[in-house]
């Protein structure tokens, strides 16, 4: 079965429009990928012949075409439909839509202004399709297992491979260690330091957890892993330092790593930094009170200026303070253990006063309801993702067959 397919729906009368249509889309289509496949204009005549397909994505063209596009629904998995303001195509895409409610047919509706925004929405899609192919063969690793205080935050492989066909591969901590002792060489060891705002550690300290960082990127290159999660708390007596400098670069280059084991929030940063191209940080949900919250963590990409601690619980090592930007647009988001809820929300960092008492990065954000996070608790990390990726995350959940729900 085809992953992502593209269809004008026409009704006979629209067919000078819809080949319109087809002529302003045709370049962007031409310069998609080989998971694209454009089934061209469908109208009654031709609509029957049309391969079964994933994902599909239908323009409809003009008013008429509501039976068409139920046969075109007939054979898909999941339908976007695009409607426009002219040629009756928004009162036929609702009166299609009302049907596939009924029916309980998952599709999401999609209202364009123009033949250039038809294009950004068709190469948001591709992304989106792409993310989900990516995670067909993805294997992430787990480094010793899971932390014993995660009782909840756990993966069933099955169900991972099951519900988004990735690997979990199992990794002792005794890999880790082979690779950690046979580092000799640091290479990012000057350029971390030179950049850090400040360093408030031993540049010896830097260098352990640099070789750290070494030794994981070992792990993954030996292991062919796509993301990584670490039972961080046991490295930490094992080697003399913490795996935050690490976890903290691998997201800055767009590899997904969580800490504690917590494998729900590594599938969490893999679906937001493969749908934006951007790093994600995991943290706690440290601080609610009204329509704030204050997410804390020694991990964050550097995505900002940056600070460099030690780790806040024990001390030792380097634990990351990095500066998040007042006024910016950012997405918090999780999905549940059972991969069957996403939960989003669009926030704006907000002021915030550094307390000794938190992890290292401290991000105060306005959301609209961040009480959901502890009245209707999913898992105590989140992720956050700078700017407003709710959308691209919430059209991912839906064709994944996730509940959507919003913070």
């Amino acid at each position: 079965m085809k992953s992502l397919c593209v269809s004008i729906a026409s009704s006979p009368i629209g067919l000078s429009y819809a080949r319109l249509v087809e002529e302003k889309i045709r370049g962007v289509l031409n310069s998609f990928s080989a998971n694209l496949s454009y089934d061209g204009i469908a109208y009654s005549s031709t609509a029957e012949n049309i391969d079964e397909c994933r994902v599909r994505v239908v323009f409809v063209a003009t008013g008429g075409t509501e039976r068409i596009t139920t046969v075109l629904a007939e054979k898909s998995r999941f339908l976007i439909l695009l409607a426009h303001k002219y040629y009756n195509s928004l009162p036929a895409t609702i009166e299609i839509s009302s049907l596939l409610r009924k029916n309980g047919f998952p599709h999401i509706v999609k209202l364009v202004e123009s033949f250039e925004k038809t294009t950004e929405i068709l190469e948001r899609i591709l992304r989106i399709v792409g993310v989900i192919d990516r995670f067909k063969n993805a294997k992430f690793g787990l480094i010793g297992g899971v932390s014993d205080w995660l009782v909840y935050s756990k993966l069933d492989p099955a169900l991972l491979r099951e519900k988004l066909g990735s690997e979990i591969i199992e990794i002792p901590v005794e890999a880790l260690l082979k690779e950690y002792e046979t580092v000799s060489r640091v290479g990012e060891f000057p350029d971390v330091l030179r950049e850090a705002e400040e360093v408030l550690v031993s540049s010896h300290e830097v260098e352990k957890a640099l070789k750290l960082y070494a030794a994981i990127g070992n792990v993954i290159k030996n292991y062919g892993l796509s993301g990584i999660s670490i039972k961080c708390f046991d490295i930490i007596p094992l080697t003399g330092t913490t795996a935050c400098l690490a976890l903290s670069l691998l997201n800055s280059k767009g590899i997904p790593a969580s800490c504690e084991g917590d494998l729900p929030l590594l599938i969490s940063i893999a679906m937001g930094e493969w749908v934006s191209g951007k790093p994600v940080f995991m943290g706690n949900p440290s601080f609610i009170e009204n329509n704030e919250i204050v997410i804390a963590h020694c991990t964050s990409p550097l995505v900002e200026r940056y600070r460099l601690h030690t780790h806040f619980e024990t001390g030792k090592g380097v634990g990351v303070r990095v500066e998040y930007p007042v006024g910016e647009r950012v997405t918090v988001y999780r999905v549940d253990s059972e991969l069957s809820e996403i939960r989003i929300g669009a926030g704006t960092i907000l002021r915030h006063d550094w307390s000794p008492s938190w992890c290292r990065t401290q991000v105060r954000i306005g959301l609209t309801n961040p009480g959901r996070i502890f009245e209707e608790p999913i898992g105590n990390h989140y992720a956050l993702l700078l700017g407003n990726y709710v959308s691209d995350l919430e059209m991912l959940g839906k064709i994944l067959g996730l509940k959507v729900t919003y913070l």
